[in-house]
């Protein structure tokens, strides 16, 4: 028997995306080790030792390395938010010292327990799993600042009750994250602040906060 296998399936669909995407696929092996285990280390707080050599033989028994990338590729929600926002500060040059904390919010499901005052959260797939659904109580939707990536380790999750429409979406940011963003020391204030595309999420109230960058998130 050979070793056993020491890449997560996670991962795996790192480097496969990052194999197919318009902008990586030229990349060496090299590269795109560096990139999927930033990821892996972002999501999992572990970075797993992989050879340049697995990677090759990765990409070339999954046929990988091909000038089309795929329509949908197969990776984690939360992979896809790092490999964007990587992307982007690898394109902003001359800020990317700078712009090393990237907070991203979404939607997810949760249960809210009044009387106990305790929140359950669940992960953002579980949303579209029918039998899911039919286990949570009517109305018990709540909208979640689905959590943040920095370079130097993660924050927690903010999770609101009840609906959400753009003012109470600005009302969450003013009130939840830019407070949590302004404790960070000075010279790592400046963020990226990715969001969904929600018709929602648009409003010009979440452009308003001074020293934070706004993207559409993928």
């Amino acid at each position: 028997m050979g070793r056993p296998k020491i890449t997560s399936d996670q991962l795996d669909d790192t480097i496969r995306h990052l194999s197919h995407h318009c902008q990586a696929r030229d990349w060496s092996a090299g590269r795109i080790i560096k990139v999927a285990l930033d990821c892996e280390e972002s999501l999992t707080g572990k970075r797993p030792k992989l050879s340049e050599r697995t990677v090759q033989r990765r990409l070339k028994a999954w046929s990988a390395r091909i000038v089309t990338p795929v329509k949908n590729p197969l990776t984690y929600h939360r992979t896809m938010h790092v490999i964007w926002a990587l992307d982007i500060l690898d394109r902003l040059k001359t800020d990317k010292n700078h712009l090393n904390y990237v907070a991203f919010s979404d939607e997810a499901s949760a249960k809210f327990d009044c009387d106990r005052h305790t929140i359950r959260s669940y992960s953002g797939e579980s949303r579209y799993n029918a039998e899911f659904q039919r286990k949570l109580p009517p109305g018990r939707f709540s909208v979640m600042c689905h959590g943040t990536i920095t370079r130097d380790g993660p924050l927690s999750f903010f999770v609101v009750d009840g609906s959400t429409n753009r003012f109470s979406y600005a009302v969450l940011l003013a009130k939840k994250v830019m407070p949590k963003i302004r404790e960070r020391p000075k010279q790592k204030k400046r963020v990226i602040c990715m969001h969904d595309n929600a018709p929602s999420h648009k409003a010009n109230l979440v452009q308003v906060f001074p020293g934070v960058f706004f993207f559409p998130a993928p």
